[in-house]
């Protein structure tokens, strides 16, 4: 089963407009269109008017007719489609190059569109507005909607259905007879018309084979009183045109029994014909096949777009209506079932229906006798013979009063659920692979083989034996859960796995982990505490919180203190108020300095017994020997250098970088910085940018975050070319307090600061901007920790530390007698980066070089 729906889309916006004088087609009557007119004529031959089809400047021939309503037909000409009205003598067209070549192309109705099909698929085309929709992409060099509401083909190698957009193959075809045209009756049984085989025509059950000259097959086959048929149409009746390309046509009857052969016109005169029918009801059967025939003046309905198809039983006997009696069923059958246990009130409907696959659909059923008091629909299977209607939420039964042979529309308020007696009509709904279904299959059709019966009450409770649950039972005739018990004493009536309830909280006892306790009903993390009484119904180790901490008393090292619930290290102090959670030994920090009362020699002093002044020098080692490995680069202290009359000591890198850091009593303080290779274009600079004043990046003696924009001013040295040059830098210092930081090296103590700072200096007749974004982390007797420069992290794999002064230099900050000391590793190497410098004017922008450099190495 192959899927070919919606595709694609087409429109077209406007359409041509002619008028022809003309009068209303009558139902029954046989439409021929030629090379350059539609002529009506009656079954006997009689014409009744010609209509003249305008050329719009086109000279070809018709190839093809079909009827859009029970007035109004489609023709295609040229390539293209002309609607001709026959009430307002009104011709359209438009649709142009429907088809490579016009002879690809054939053309039928389906629910009020126009398919049109040839060796490039099918296209579905509202005549309101000739928009058009490419259902399949699959060649139909014919298509001929048969009164089974699938489309046919002339190969006789598919169907096409046009409800669900599918493409069927026949189960059993062969290509050894190849159709000029084909239909098909109410049945699904194909009729066609050859011009290859001297003029035959076919009728050939549904399913059965092709070639038809095999003694199995049970069909007919007849040569026609014409050589070159082409094309073939049915009226429900039976009877059948056939139109020739010699301007004949021919009248005859499903069995071939009967030839009327009568011309229509000059050669090409009389290729294509359709039948004028209308349904007396007003639905267009033609279109949708949405009304059967149950008996005469009694039809059955369903959705507009729907197919009803007579069923199996009905059709071997060659029945043109639904209705079949008891006996006609299981003789069907081989009377594989006995009869049933109660007779319907008027014989059994035998229905097909087609649908969109997994949908359910209504049918209207006009009753031949009222219903009776206790009434029950009945169905027949081949599997279960006698069987309930089974009710649920997607197949029902309603019914209305309606009058004998006339019920009110599907859609009408008047139909309530249930039987009612006396009503005239039932809509029974049923779903495709549903309970009712016959075939039981999900795949767009239903088979239903049913009728109302009179049931008996044997427990006189009112309700018949066949719809009452418990027949014998005067206080119960529903279970609607099916769980064994009668809807008046189950609790729970719509529950199949309840019907008591011992503590009438409303949950049932099967379902109730406290059935005898009205106050709970459910114990989620099974406990044995209910949920209701439960404050951690879904952790089965907790189920109170004496404290209220939201930690349950179980797990709470402290169940009566709101304010704690952990102690990790098992000190006897709560986390929340230990400063060393994870120290037995400590639990508070008096003074803020992250070394705990119970060894801090200075418990009250931030500063450890020093000032402040040594306090941040401690961050920054002075010291010549100093070295730090960082996974980058590794790092050193370099000369001594004066910048507005500090001495500083820059950090210097392995990649030729270095910043100018020095301390104070205030704490940290920024000088400069020096890039040792910034390319511009195919030169290489180096850049020393120096401040006037050093800034304060850090106040040590803090632990509160600090944001501070900054502005000043400096000197700026670009060589070799431009050499020195005044610069003024604003920007943003940010003091982030203490962190505790790991990486490569240890576990640090750190001290995080960042700055964003821009330069700029005229340079070259330009000006020349340098910006600096850099987070540090420094922590106290080991220096610089971590460094971020842009997107390059740096981070201390190792160091060898001393914290005293510069040996040969005059001192900048106090001895620290403790020398902490690393054991020395290897530099990750690399350069720093971040760093942008463009000079604005002369089109030049500088930028930080990235190329990793050999450990140690100074550029």
């Amino acid at each position: 089963m192959k899927h070919l729906a919606n595709i694609g889309v087409a429109l077209i916006a406007s359409a041509t407009v002619f008028s022809a004088v003309s009068q209303p087609f009558t139902m029954g009557n046989v439409v021929v269109a030629g090379q350059g007119t539609l002529k009506e004529y009656q079954v006997d031959g009689t014409l009744v008017q010609t209509v003249q089809i305008p050329n719009f400047g086109d000279e070809s021939r018709v190839i093809g007719v079909t009827q859009t309503s029970e007035t109004d037909i489609a023709v295609v000409k040229d390539k293209r489609l002309y609607l001709y009205s026959s009430v307002t003598g009104e011709w359209k067209f438009g649709l142009e190059d429907i088809a490579e070549y016009d002879h690809e192309i054939a053309i039928d109705t389906f629910c009020d569109k126009v398919y049109v099909s040839g060796y490039k698929g099918i296209k579905a085309i509202d005549p309101s507005d000739f928009s058009a929709e490419l259902v399949t992409e699959s060649a139909f060099s014919e298509l001929s909607l048969g009164l089974d509401g699938m489309f046919h083909t002339k190969n006789a190698t598919a169907f096409f259905d046009p409800v669900n957009g599918l493409e069927l193959p026949y189960e059993s075809a062969v290509l050894s007879y190849v159709f000029t045209d084909v239909t098909a009756d109410q049945f699904g049984n194909t009729i066609g018309v050859s011009a290859w085989s001297d003029g035959d025509i076919v009728f050939t059950p549904l399913g059965d084979e092709y070639p038809l000259d095999q003694g199995s097959w049970n069909g007919y086959k007849t040569q026609l009183p014409i050589d070159s048929p082409v094309d073939v149409d049915i009226h429900e009746n039976s009877t059948i045109a056939i139109g020739s390309d010699d301007g004949q046509m021919v009248i005859t009857n499903k069995e071939f029994s009967e030839f009327l052969t009568y011309s229509v016109g000059a050669n090409n005169e009389g290729q294509y014909v359709t039948f004028i029918v209308q349904d007396p009801g007003g639905n267009k059967w033609f279109s949708s096949r949405s009304q059967l025939q149950v008996q005469s003046d009694y039809q059955l309905t369903t959705n507009q777009c729907l197919r009803l198809m007579i069923g199996d039983v009905s059709r071997g006997l060659d029945n043109l209506h639904t209705q079949v009696s008891e006996q006609e069923i299981l003789i069907a059958y081989n009377n594989r079932h006995a009869p049933d246990v109660v007779s319907a009130i008027a014989g059994y409907n035998d229905i097909k229906m087609a649908l969109k696959v997994g949908d359910s659909a209504d049918i209207v059923i006009p009753l031949t006798s009222p219903l009776p008091a206790f009434s029950v629909f009945r169905q027949y299977t081949p599997q279960d013979g006698w069987v309930d209607f089974t009710t649920n939420s997607d197949d029902t039964i309603y019914s209305a009063l309606g009058q004998p042979g006339e019920c009110p529309v599907i859609d009408s308020a008047e139909y309530s659920e249930g039987f009612t007696e006396g009503h005239n009509c039932l809509k029974v709904t049923v779903s495709d692979g549903g309970p009712n279904d016959a075939d039981g299959a999900v795949n767009g059709f239903f088979s239903i083989l049913g009728g109302v019966a009179e049931s008996f009450d044997t427990d006189g409770d009112g309700v018949g034996d066949h719809s009452d649950a418990f027949p014998n039972d005067p206080n119960e005739w529903l279970d609607a859960d099916n769980d064994g018990v009668g809807d008046n004493s189950d609790i729970f009536p719509n529950d199949p796995n309840e019907w008591e309830d011992s503590d009438g909280d409303g949950v049932g006892d099967n379902g109730d982990a406290f059935p005898e306790d009205p106050a709970e009903t459910n114990d989620r993390d099974e406990d044995g505490v209910g949920d209701n009484s439960d404050i951690f119904p879904r952790d089965p180790s907790e189920w109170e919180d004496s404290d209220g901490d939201g930690v349950g008393d179980n797990s709470d090292v402290f169940p009566n203190d709101p304010a704690e619930w952990l102690d990790t290290d098992g000190d006897g102090v709560g986390d929340n108020s230990d400063a060393f959670p994870n120290d037995s030994s400590e639990w508070l920090d008096s003074d803020g300095d992250f070394i705990g009362d119970n060894t801090d020699s200075h418990p009250n002093d931030f500063y450890n017994g020093m000032n402040q002044a040594e306090f941040a020098a401690s961050f920054l080692p002075m010291h010549t020997s100093n070295t730090w490995t960082y996974n980058t680069v590794t790092a050193s202290l370099g000369s001594a250098t004066n910048i507005a009359g500090v001495t500083i000591y820059p950090i210097e890198f392995s990649s030729g970088g270095k910043y100018y850091l020095t301390h104070d009593s205030e704490g940290l303080k920024f000088a400069g910085v020096f890039l040792n290779q910034v390319q511009v274009g195919n030169d290489i600079y180096k850049v020393d940018m120096r401040l006037d004043e050093p800034l304060l990046v850090g106040s040590f003696s803090s632990a509160r975050e600090t944001r501070e924009d900054v502005s000043g001013k400096g000197e700026v040295n670009i060589t070799p070319t431009y050499g020195k040059q005044e610069a003024r830098f604003n920007g943003v210092v940010y003091y982030h307090g203490d962190e505790v930081l790991t990486v490569p090296a240890g576990t640090f103590h750190t001290k995080k600061v960042s700055w964003e700072l821009a330069f700029q200096a005229s340079v070259g007749g330009g000006t020349a901007r340098l910006i600096t974004i850099v987070d540090m982390w420094f922590a106290s007797g080991v220096g610089l920790v971590k460094l971020v420069e842009s997107d390059v992290v740096s981070e201390l794999v190792d160091y060898q530390v001393r914290v005293s002064e510069p040996v040969g230099e005059t001192p900048t900050s106090p001895t620290n007698p403790s020398s902490p000391t690393g054991s020395g590793g290897e530099s990750g190497g690399g350069s720093f980066g971040g760093v942008l410098l463009g000079i604005v004017g002369v089109g030049l922008l500088f930028r930080r070089k990235r190329t990793p450099e050999p450990h140690g190495k100074n550029s």
